[in-house]
């Protein structure tokens, strides 16, 4: 996706109202973020990573954990049990929680049903700590907002953040149950009415759809092919857009 992107882009402040794993965030390294999610156990996992003091709890929670069903159950009994929700504690635990349910199932989902998969311990502490130190050597400000939201907001700050550059990868038209939270067709509506308005520079992913193509008809729309993991270790292709309102010194990819 980098080719969509503005050539001046990591000077400006990186937005995504959809961060989801922050796959593209960790891959472009910008200086300056604001990463968002409508799933709160998510945003929360990833202020834990981010804050000094809660990763060093989170990180001796870890060492701790197994990775059986058994141990999320009490894990999970523990955290409904609390009262004060704004312990140090508590947080880790919420993040711990989704971080070994997402880890013990395949490629993240079905979460609330982990199976008896056990990662690589050693692959794990190597992940996180890696997460980490991005935000160590980055400004980022993690939201849990409604997409509508973030817009208003990016849209009246100060003139330190002036300068933006928004990346989209919304729930899809298609989702399955790739998305925890989905999209009905007002929300994607809505997407496209609040990038049509923004001043900043945009890049949006999609599935092929013919709502989406009529949603974005007056914008750079360009199909691409991509390669996703699946069971047995094949990977198979689908086709999805890139949209833009860049509209230079853009090719076919």
């Amino acid at each position: 996706m980098l080719p969509f992107f503005p050539i001046n882009w990591s000077n400006r402040c990186y937005i995504e109202p959809f961060c989801g794993s922050l796959s593209v965030f960790f891959n472009v390294n910008p200086k300056s973020a604001v990463l968002n999610d409508a799933n709160k156990e998510l945003v929360n996992f990833w202020v834990v990573v981010s804050d000094p003091l809660f990763y060093e709890g989170f990180l001796n929670l870890l060492k701790r954990s197994v990775y059986s069903i058994e141990y999320i159950n009490k894990l999970n009994k523990s955290i409904e049990c609390k009262t004060d929700t704004n312990n140090i504690m508590y947080i880790c635990k919420r993040a711990l929680l989704y971080y070994l349910k997402n880890r013990m199932s395949f490629s993240g989902f079905n979460k609330d049903k982990p199976s008896d998969i056990v990662p690589n311990r050693n692959i794990l502490h190597a992940n996180l700590d890696k997460w980490h130190s991005y935000f160590e050597n980055a400004d980022v400000r993690i939201w849990h907002k409604d997409f509508r939201e973030v817009f208003k907001r990016i849209e009246t700050t100060s003139d330190k953040w002036v300068k933006k550059f928004i990346y989209c990868d919304p729930p899809y038209v298609k989702a399955g149950s790739a998305y925890k939270h989905l999209f009905e067709e007002q929300d994607h509506r809505d997407l496209s009415d609040c990038l049509h308005k923004t001043k900043f520079e945009w890049v949006l992913s999609y599935d092929e759809n013919p709502l989406i193509r009529e949603l974005y008809r007056e914008y750079k729309i360009v199909p691409i092919q991509w390669h996703y993991s699946c069971a047995g270790g094949n990977t198979i292709q689908k086709p999805e857009l890139l949209i833009t309102n860049r509209m230079d010194n853009l090719c076919e990819v």
